[in-house]
């Protein structure tokens, strides 16, 4: 993905900056998260509700550059494997209809009789985040994180250059975005 930064208006340039920047943020606590998460001795256990917790948080940290304004655009992520684009849109499906919200649709509901006392049993079915996605998506994020890193530095340089220009080209620069 190609931006000449020297070509953007100053706004798009900051807005740009802005989003680059937040997303950077998002997907560091997403590999700290998907780290986490490998790392944890429940990793392996489906039923753990610290594995689950701890799914939710890396979805959701991933997810949130690319699913709320001023995050990402459309450019992102342009993964280079195709295993990490579908390994991104199964990650947004599972944001949008297991953790970010609480959608009935994808959902389904057992109902059996059993010996219990109350004579039956429930439970809701969902899908489970399956053991070895996680380092799939750890690497994707260390994609991301290092593309985000060459961008952020041209895009910053043009920043400080349009911030300095007329003045002395050393001139110390401090800029709050947005303004």
């Amino acid at each position: 993905m190609a931006v000449d930064y020297h070509r953007l208006a100053q706004n798009d340039l900051e807005q740009g900056i802005l989003g680059m920047s937040v997303a950077w943020v998002d997907l560091v606590s997403a590999g700290f998260a998907f780290e986490s998460l490998i790392a944890h001795p429940s990793y392996r256990e489906m039923l753990s509700s610290d594995r689950a917790a701890l799914v939710e948080a890396a979805v959701i940290a991933y997810c949130r550059p690319f699913s709320h304004s001023g995050g990402l655009g459309a450019e992102w992520p342009a993964f280079a494997e195709e295993r990490w684009r579908l390994e991104h849109e199964s990650l947004l499906n599972y944001r949008h209809a297991f953790v970010g919200h609480s959608d009935a649709d994808p959902r389904t509901v057992t109902i059996e009789t059993d010996d219990s006392l109350r004579g039956w049993s429930s439970r809701v079915n969902l899908p489970i985040y399956m053991p070895g996605r996680a380092e799939a998506a750890l690497e994707m994020c260390r994609d991301l994180h290092a593309r985000l890193n060459e961008h952020l530095n041209q895009a910053i340089a043009e920043l400080i250059r349009r911030e300095r220009d007329g003045g002395p080209p050393d001139a110390p620069v401090r800029v709050t975005l947005p303004r």
